[in-house]
């Protein structure tokens, strides 16, 4: 799997997750929720983005070797 298609895969589970998490928020609606969503999610989501920053310039990286190595 190439790294875009890895970075493909990270967004559509994190899209899913969030729809998830937006389903099950509309029950789920006691402090327990806020902070789960707070101290787990609100993190998750910045790490993904972190991921997804890091991905780019490893790909970046990648196809750089990959021309000044032709």
């Amino acid at each position: 799997m190439s790294l875009m298609e890895s970075k493909g895969a990270l967004s559509k589970a994190t899209k899913e997750l969030f729809e998830k998490w937006n389903q099950t928020k509309e029950i789920w609606t006691d402090a327990q929720s806020r902070d789960f969503e707070k101290n787990f999610l609100a993190q998750l989501e910045q790490d993904v983005r972190s991921a997804f920053l890091a991905l780019d310039r490893m790909d970046s990286v990648l196809l750089k070797i990959q021309t000044d190595c032709e």
